[in-house]
């Protein structure tokens, strides 16, 4: 007993998952592991001077059974003057009525609300689970068999940060029986759980048939694989530090539902970095675990398509490849107005993310980037990019479709309709073409050199356009 006690002691003070007076909500459901986890921490409550509470949630799922062991945590509690909270759902109703989750995942999520629950209002830091390390090798499996990358592989964390609060697993450095005998020894009653034999669930088919026959091939197997679960939480950890570096340098946010990716930036960098940096940017900005064949698919499409090419991730996350960046947008693709602008006189104008600026022009005024002159005899339009478009230059003196002017100026596809053009409907001729970087004016414009006039000043109102 002595010697279980100062080893978990010795794992919570060199890890520092409890900092001294923290109030600890242990959940305990009655079986080998929860009932341990409650013993051990009654003892260890003075050595490290923290406080704790259990919580008990009943699924509903074995009947009289359930109520039983509800019965049983219940009566622990009081026997030891614990603090309990009960709670019981008719989880098999509620998995009903949400089809499109598995019976294990509604019930993990309501048994969380539930703990968060008490959490909150009795103001507890932390929550404390019984998972043993040979949960934690079964859990490596699962998502070694699903596919999981160096996050998913490290298994299960000593602590892990939720929105609603931590979670602390302070017994992953026992074994299970370990567990049992340090009962046994002490004359602790537990609760056995008839379902945890049932192979209809994984996990249960990777404790009762995979983990023996890898035992056959490696009677040290479980020891093999805790190194690993070890190896990979120090692995992921380098990459979450890294990862806020690496964004830096290629990602800037344009808006809530666009992000640009610095694409020459990426493709600079070994595959492997490549692909965590893509599994953690949509974890972190998207709440989403792509799986292996999604990364792989990103990865291709950032080194080897060309500009002008798309891809869907899911149903509204879609990447296009523009010259020598990658958008990332979010949702439908919002539909540009193609409606013209007319300007009929001086004023403040508004059109498709441009604020379009036109005032008299007087003594001393110059001529500017993103500033024409123009005659005020006239009508203009503002107006977006249509195919077969050409403007007459004077420098150089030629007629060019807009077409190539945006492929030489290196304008993506998505934003040519977004680009503001100044149009004669008198003249039936383009005026001015207002690039990011310049204005491209036509020959008519500067035949004319009229005395009295507008000038008309267009500036982008959004981040999109400032490069």
């Amino acid at each position: 007993m002595a010697h279980l006690l100062k080893d978990v002691h010795k794992t919570l003070t060199e890890k520092g998952l409890f900092p001294e007076g923290s109030r600890i909500l242990l959940a305990v459901s009655g079986g080998i592991d929860s009932v341990a986890l409650f013993h051990i921490f009654r003892h260890l409550c003075h050595l490290q001077k923290i406080e704790i509470r259990v919580a008990h949630f009943n699924h509903s799922l074995r009947g009289k059974e359930a109520d039983e062991d509800a019965r049983f945590v219940q009566q622990l509690c009081r026997q030891y003057n614990v603090p309990f909270s009960l709670e019981k759902e008719n989880i098999p109703a509620i998995h009903r009525e949400n089809r499109g989750k598995s019976l294990e995942e509604v019930a993990r999520e309501r048994r969380f609300h539930f703990f968060w629950k008490v959490m909150k209002t009795n103001t507890c830091h932390y929550l404390a689970l019984g998972h043993t390390a040979d949960d934690q090798v079964e859990t490596f499996l699962i998502r070694f068999l699903q596919g999981g990358r160096s996050r998913g592989l490290r298994a299960i964390s000593f602590i892990q940060a939720f929105e609603n609060g931590k979670v602390v697993h302070p017994l992953l450095e026992l074994r299970k029986a370990d567990l049992r005998k340090y009962l046994v020894n002490n004359n602790y009653r537990w609760s056995e759980d008839k379902t945890n034999r049932e192979k209809i669930y994984l996990r249960n088919q990777i404790r009762w048939e995979l983990v023996p026959l890898l035992r056959k091939y490696n009677p040290d197997i479980e020891n093999f694989i805790l190194e690993y679960t070890s190896y990979f939480r120090e692995l992921s950890d380098f990459i979450e530090a890294s990862y806020p570096g690496w964004e830096k340098a290629t990602t800037k946010i344009l808006s809530d539902s666009e992000i640009r990716w610095e694409a020459e930036a990426i493709t600079n960098w070994l595959p492997y970095q490549q692909k965590e940096f893509i599994h953690m940017f949509f974890l972190r900005h998207f709440n989403m675990t792509l799986k292996t064949r999604q990364v792989q698919q990103i990865f291709h499409f950032i080194n080897f398509s060309q500009s002008g090419k798309s891809l869907c991730i899911l149903e509204n996350i879609h990447l296009s490849k523009e010259y020598h960046s990658v958008y990332i947008r979010q949702g439908k693709e919002k539909d540009r107005s193609s409606e013209p602008l007319v300007i009929t006189g001086p004023g403040k104008y508004s059109w498709n993310g441009w604020e379009v600026r036109v005032k008299k022009i007087r003594t001393g005024d110059e001529y500017e980037n993103q500033h024409v002159f123009v005659p005020f005899s006239q009508k203009y339009h503002i107006r977006s990019f249509r195919a077969g478009d050409r403007i007459s230059l004077s420098r150089p003196r030629m007629t060019k479709k807009l077409k190539k002017i945006f492929q030489e100026h290196r304008i993506p596809l998505s934003q040519r309709k977004d680009v503001p053009l100044l149009y004669s409907p008198v003249h039936e001729q383009i005026l001015a073409v207002f690039l990011p970087e310049r204005t491209l004016i036509s020959r008519l414009l500067y035949e004319i050199e009229p005395e009295d006039g507008w000038i008309i000043r267009i500036q982008p109102q959004s981040s999109r356009w400032r490069r």
